[in-house]
């Protein structure tokens, strides 16, 4: 999955970056485009396959969860912009949480109390990045409901 989600950013590396370089405010918008509509759903799909390898459906190609999923861009495009909103909601809650616990406990136990907000808050949209991923599987390939 890495080596093909690699070749899809290679027009990022050589014409949306130089695009930043020159102009940060279209290319900061073509990056970001360019990740939310092609990068996003291209990992999406491939993704299916990981849950069908962790229930011992070895025989599930990486050409069958792109197959399965085909013809539902908008929906993955969709999935990733809410997991995405929830997972910066998330990180600024923990800002928030960690400049109160410095402030508080200043900056020694401050910091030790933000590291392990940070891997409790970590752990947490691990499980939702997996959730997803799950439920990817569920509907395309089991053809259960969200």
């Amino acid at each position: 999955i890495g080596l093909m989600v690699a070749v899809a950013a290679l027009p990022l590396t050589f014409v949306v970056l130089p695009l930043l370089s020159v102009n940060p405010v279209l290319g900061g918008g073509a990056f970001m485009a360019y990740v939310f509509f092609i990068l996003l759903p291209i990992v999406y799909r491939l993704s299916i396959k990981l849950p069908a390898v962790a229930v011992g459906r070895q025989g599930f190609r990486m050409g069958d969860a792109w197959n399965v999923s085909r013809g539902n861009w908008g929906q993955i495009v969709g999935l990733g912009l809410v997991y995405t909103a929830i997972s910066w909601v998330i990180g600024l809650g923990l800002l928030a949480v960690s400049t109160v616990l410095l402030k508080i406990f200043g900056p020694t136990l401050g910091f030790w109390f933000d590291i392990a907000l940070q891997v409790v808050v970590n752990w947490l949209v691990t499980v939702m990045g997996i959730t997803l991923l799950t439920s990817l599987y569920g509907f395309f390939v089991e053809q259960r409901d969200f």
